[in-house]
């Protein structure tokens, strides 16, 4: 799993990048690998990660599948 590291250097890299949707970007910078983190906590898991993260199974899944985590 490749480490996301957040940095607020990064978080102003992407303000001065004049970002039209900050919190989008640092999602995407962040959701892979707190999903994946989650799963292997939850041994794989989805329903049990989708809980502890606050999200319904579906939407979880949908997430998923649009970070490229399902085959």
């Amino acid at each position: 799993m490749k480490e996301a590291i957040l940095t607020h250097a990064k978080i102003d890299e992407l303000i001065q990048s004049d970002s039209k949707n900050l919190f989008r970007d640092v999602l995407a910078i962040i959701e892979k690998p707190v999903i994946e983190s989650v799963l292997i906590r939850c041994r794989g898991n989805q329903t049990a990660a989708a809980e502890i993260l606050g999200l319904n199974r579906g939407t979880m899944r949908q997430k998923m599948k649009k970070l490229g985590m399902l085959k």
